[in-house]
């Protein structure tokens, strides 16, 4: 909890150092974001949108923790689906992800839903930047793909990046979410892909 007030001390005394809650245009910090291509099942694109998103609680500690020698990086990260139309504050953890109507800060549908049983790899790209100048990592080779099984329908709100592959599991942390700034209708064999990006930027 230590490193979480400091983090949230700094956002509010040095606000460009990490630029994750506001979409002010600062000169320097970090930019997160989700990007998002939903498909019909004829493989035609219907919705294309880019939602900033912020580092929750949990995934603040884990960051400063690394920086402190105080935790240990995860092993790999996953991306996961908001079921529920919440507005999302930075208190979301993994011990709060529930299915949905289960009133927790997270809902999650069952893998039953989806054609694949887990919560897909942020597979990352190599990171890209030198110097002094923006550093970029993100998954747009290989990005996070849902498709709804058949007879199935979902309503997506929003995604998060998780330390655990299990849907509707509450294992590991929330590193972070973001709540789309319009619902995803899905049918029966439409897919969702989802491209999460962090990048730093010296502004210069």
């Amino acid at each position: 909890m230590r490193l979480v007030k400091l983090i949230d001390k700094l956002e509010r005394e040095n606000a460009n150092l990490f630029q994750v809650i506001s979409g002010t245009d600062l000169s320097e910090g970090f930019y997160n974001t989700y990007e998002t291509w939903h498909y019909n099942s004829a493989g035609i694109l219907l919705q294309n949108d880019v939602t900033r998103n912020r580092i929750v609680g949990q995934g603040k500690d884990a960051l400063l923790g690394m920086i402190s020698n105080d935790g240990t990086a995860a092993a790999a990260m996953y991306v996961g689906l908001l079921a529920n139309d919440r507005t999302v504050d930075g208190t979301e953890t993994a011990a709060n992800i529930t299915a949905p109507s289960g009133g927790g800060d997270i809902e999650e549908y069952a893998s039953t839903v989806w054609t694949g049983s887990t919560r897909p790899l942020w597979d990352t790209d190599a990171v890209s930047g030198s110097g002094d100048g923006a550093y970029t990592v993100d998954n747009d080779t290989t990005k996070a793909s849902y498709t709804v099984d058949t007879g199935q329908s979902a309503t997506v709100y929003g995604a998060w990046l998780s330390t655990s592959s299990t849907i509707q599991g509450t294992a590991g942390i929330v590193f972070s979410i973001a709540k789309f700034g319009a619902q995803k209708d899905l049918a029966a064999a439409d897919v969702l892909q989802v491209k999460y990006a962090v990048q730093y930027s010296t502004g210069a």
